[in-house]
């Protein structure tokens, strides 16, 4: 009888042992002994927001919150000032109404979506945020955004616009930050530069209510406003004669002296003395807008500071120029028409990303298609992707004085037009097509010092594609003329790279 006593105990201590052994290594459990349930944990990737949050009380299990009874009953978060840059795991507050984020280090876009659902009530502002994501599709009473929303014409716009009433009358609490000063949303916006504020109120007068100075973002664009080309500064050096700085053996493409139209005292040169061009965006991002040309020149010496982010959306605008500004925190085009992009003398940015652009080549001559960027200091990677249109695509292509351009790829291209040419790229991982399209037009390819001695074989390569693709062709070499001594765009070599 013992001995059956004896072995029963036995059998239920080993099923016990059993049973506590054969959880699953992959789920997160915590149970205290008297614990029934267990207590589920959720990643968090910022030490910042971890350190915030067990200052508040919450439990870790190494870098997981514990998702027990006080994460769920959780209303209200105050985050503020705690130097957080992801909020990755914050989902774990499934009954979370108000989140204070105010004054952290959540950089260039939020979105919306990594919040709880429950969330009704968010401060972001003193947040470096430009882009708010899926803000439409949340059911929210309180937003206070960051300064920089003030640019915002997609996401912010279009919350206030579906919530305007609600706004204005305080039933929807929507504050911005405007010179370090919350106050209640709208639409208006400052030009600071008297220059740029007088052409604009000239150019596109319906933007400026009542004849005023504040621009308003949400007034549509009239007949023929928004076709109205935006023409700024001087694009083309003045005489060589006026330029102190000129020397006969420098590229003129190597250098900017446009700063000379600045002393010009006309009215036509008086946009060359704009020396702030906030304001440019509420234009360039409007949706109504899609003029065929936009060429924006910063004239002064100094790159102007003012654009931090670019952003060109699909609104119809065709060729965009732009020359000699920083923009710090990058270049987003979404523009689905764009057929010509003239970059020079622009830094700040490492990526130039056309992928929404495809058609860009597609027109070659017939539309102008081309790409120009020279003089981009920090310029790393070109994006141009395959058009999805049967079409050929041929374009004019100029990449020049890119110290740091590492990639490009235009392997999808058919052929050239008009004068393209590649100079001083130290390194040339430029893919272009095995074979080119056979034309009956002429292409000019040039090619500086540095490309025919860096990259001599992939220059030869490219010359032998186009002269095998037409009998129209010319081959130029630029640098120093030895007939002349001064520097020339125009010398001519074979296909092989030797001069004529």
């Amino acid at each position: 009888m013992k001995q059956k006593i004896l072995s029963f105990a036995t059998i239920v201590f080993l099923a016990v042992q059993f049973i506590s052994c054969s959880s699953d290594d992959n789920t997160k459990i915590d149970k205290e002994p008297d614990d029934k349930e267990p207590i589920e944990t959720v990643a968090i990737n910022d030490t910042k927001l971890i350190a915030a949050l067990k200052e508040l009380g919450y439990e870790f299990e190494g870098n997981a919150i514990k998702v027990d009874q006080k994460v769920k009953e959780t209303q209200t978060l105050n985050l503020s000032s705690k130097q957080i840059s992801d909020l990755e795991g914050i989902k774990a507050f499934e009954n979370l109404n108000e989140i204070k984020l105010a004054d952290n280090k959540l950089d260039m876009a939020f979105d919306f979506n990594q919040l709880p659902e429950t969330v009704t009530a968010i401060e972001l502002q003193g947040n470096d945020l430009y882009e708010f994501y899926n803000l439409a599709e949340r059911s929210i009473d309180k937003l206070y955004l960051p300064e920089k929303a003030r640019f915002n014409m997609e996401d912010v716009l279009n919350f206030y616009k579906t919530n305007k009433d609600a706004v204005d009358n305080g039933t929807i609490d929507m504050k911005m930050t405007v010179k370090g000063e919350l106050k209640t949303y709208t639409t208006l916006r400052e030009i600071p530069d008297p220059i740029l504020r007088e052409y604009m109120q000239e150019t596109f007068p319906s933007l400026f209510p009542n004849a005023g100075d504040l621009l308003d973002i949400a007034t549509p664009m009239r007949i023929p406003e928004n076709t109205a080309e935006f023409q700024l500064g001087r694009e083309f050096n003045q005489s060589k004669t006026k330029d102190p700085n000129y020397d006969e053996t420098r590229d003129p493409d190597s250098y900017d002296n446009t700063y000379l139209w600045m002393d010009e005292t006309k009215e036509e040169f008086k946009t060359t003395k704009i020396e702030n061009y906030e304001g440019i965006q509420y234009v360039l991002q409007h949706k109504d807008y899609g003029a065929t040309w936009i060429n924006i020149n910063n004239n002064h010496q100094a790159k102007n500071t003012t654009i931090e982010y670019l952003k060109i959306p699909d609104n119809g605008i065709s060729w965009l120029w732009m020359r000699n500004f920083h923009i710090a925190r990058g270049v987003k085009i979404t523009n689905t028409s764009l057929k010509q992009l003239n970059f020079t003398f622009m830094s700040g940015f490492k990526t130039l990303d056309l992928s929404s652009s495809a058609d860009l080549f597609v027109g070659g001559s017939l539309t102008m298609s081309g790409l120009n960027i020279t003089n981009n200091p920090d310029l790393e990677e070109i994006i141009v992707p395959k058009s999805k249109l049967s079409d050929m695509q041929w374009g004019q292509v100029r990449l020049m004085y890119l110290p740091k351009l590492q990639k490009a790829d235009f392997s999808h291209l058919n052929s050239f037009w008009g004068y393209s040419y590649f100079k001083g790229l130290p390194v040339w991982n430029v893919a272009f097509p095995k074979t080119l399209t056979e034309a009956d037009y002429q292409i000019n390819i040039g090619f500086d010092d540095v490309m025919l001695t860096t990259h001599k074989e992939k220059c030869i390569e490219l010359m032998h594609k186009v002269e095998a693709s037409t009998p129209k062709y010319w081959f130029l070499y630029c640098g120093i003329d030895p007939k002349t001594g001064k520097w020339n765009n125009t010398i001519f070599m074979d296909k092989d790279g030797n001069l004529l």
